[in-house]
């Protein structure tokens, strides 16, 4: 039996959706998925084969704790599959563009490890769970608001990883 970590970090629920649904489409008949938050994750990730760590963009970057998640933990990530998953307003048009500007915001953790791959999903806005202040600069800004995540592509993404995973761990050569 596989032991996969799925692990967010989250500012108003939009993420946690996403990585619940990836959480779900991870488990198989010999795979077991946790899911945490990443502020209660587990400190010791020898019990995990794989991990996966999703956040969303803020301000053109991951959020700091999924970043932070990253580093303390990057010698124990650098010895297992790793995927990454993004949301992002920007990804509410699908476009290459779109994606290229996405990519540069997580250059970061790009640079730090290497995952096996990356899901780029877009977000949800609704303006009501924000702080006035944010809401503000929002409606000035003129951010579309709605929800604009594609839970059929969310759900490839996971099957699709799952199976890189499964590979990776069967065969050593691909780990």
């Amino acid at each position: 039996m596989y032991r996969i970590l799925v692990t967010y970090a989250s500012k108003i629920g939009s993420t946690i959706d996403v990585a619940e649904v990836i959480a779900q489409m991870l488990e198989d008949h010999d795979i077991r998925v946790d899911l945490y938050e990443i502020e209660n994750a587990p400190s010791d990730l020898d019990k995990y084969d794989a991990v996966v760590v999703g956040s969303p963009i803020r301000r053109g970057a991951w959020l700091p704790e999924a970043v932070n998640f990253v580093k303390q933990h990057k010698a124990a990530l650098y010895r297992k599959p790793v995927a990454y998953f993004v949301t992002c307003l920007t990804l509410q048009n699908d476009t290459p563009e779109n994606h290229n500007e996405v990519y540069h915001y997580i250059d970061p953790v790009l640079d730090m490890l290497h995952p096996i791959d990356v899901g780029l999903f877009a977000g949800k806005l609704d303006t009501e769970e924000l702080p006035l202040a944010t809401r503000l600069m929002m409606r000035l800004k003129r951010v579309k608001e709605g929800d604009f995540r594609d839970w059929d592509l969310i759900r490839h993404w996971a099957l699709h990883l799952r199976q890189m995973i499964k590979s990776r761990l069967q065969d050593p050569v691909l780990a």
